[in-house]
């Protein structure tokens, strides 16, 4: 498709997109500001995204079901994470459906976050060629691929979970003693790039995290002046 044609198609309805997509929220956590994340939530049902419903239940364990019940439902070629901690941008769905319509091989494009504790860095990395993850303090202005991405808000082709074996999401312990505790989208990360599988992150796209109040760039930017890389338990990470 050309922009002027993608650019055209959404602004039409949802539900006449060539894409189809379903939406999913992880329930593994209390909602921490209703007032906040349920209107953006409301927003994407109004425009037509239907949601897959699972139970309440640990963060890997309910993404896994996830990607599970998407190759369940074949009517469906995407599935859009959309982590309940977030206020999403009441655009997401135009801002990361338009990538797979512009280039097809793009099979997963997520948004630009930052991490909800000190030291509140982006919610994406790269990876030095010894397989150290190393934090961004700037980015492009543009689509640029990533190594690591977090899941907060990630649009994913189908085919991904069928070229990769699963379990594609699961938590790994092999940095116990270094402190590190990479979460289930580290793994997945890790697993897209062993399958050739590029990760994309839009900086157009912002759901910021909400904890006590709101955790955007500037929070990071911030904190970093203040404390640098020094998390909570006074750690360097």
């Amino acid at each position: 498709m050309t922009p002027d044609e993608v650019e055209h198609i959404i602004l039409e309805p949802f539900n006449t997109w060539p894409i189809k997509v379903l939406g999913f929220v992880p329930n593994e956590r209390s909602l921490p500001a209703p007032d906040k994340v349920l209107p953006s939530l409301l927003h994407y049902a109004r425009q037509g995204l239907s949601f897959l419903h699972l139970d309440y239940g640990r963060t890997d364990v309910v993404r896994n079901k996830a990607a599970l019940g998407l190759l369940a439902h074949p009517e469906y070629d995407y599935i859009l994470m959309m982590d309940n901690d977030h206020r999403h941008d009441p655009e997401m769905l135009q801002k990361l459906c338009r990538w797979p319509m512009l280039y097809p091989e793009i099979r997963v494009v997520g948004g630009l976050n930052y991490q909800r504790k000190q030291p509140y860095s982006p919610a994406f990395m790269a990876e030095d060629e010894e397989g150290n993850r190393v934090i961004p303090f700037s980015h492009p202005d543009e689509l640029f691929t990533v190594d690591i991405l977090g899941t907060g808000s990630m649009l994913i082709h189908r085919s991904v979970f069928t070229e990769i074996e699963g379990p594609w999401f699961c938590f790994t312990y092999d940095g116990f003693w270094q402190d590190q505790w990479p979460g289930e989208d580290v793994y997945f990360s890790h697993l897209c790039k062993k399958a050739g599988i590029k990760m994309y992150c839009d900086p157009d796209c912002r759901s910021p995290h909400i904890t006590e109040t709101e955790v955007t760039e500037e929070t990071f930017k911030r904190n970093f002046a203040e404390y640098g890389l020094v998390n909570e338990q006074g750690n360097i990470r």
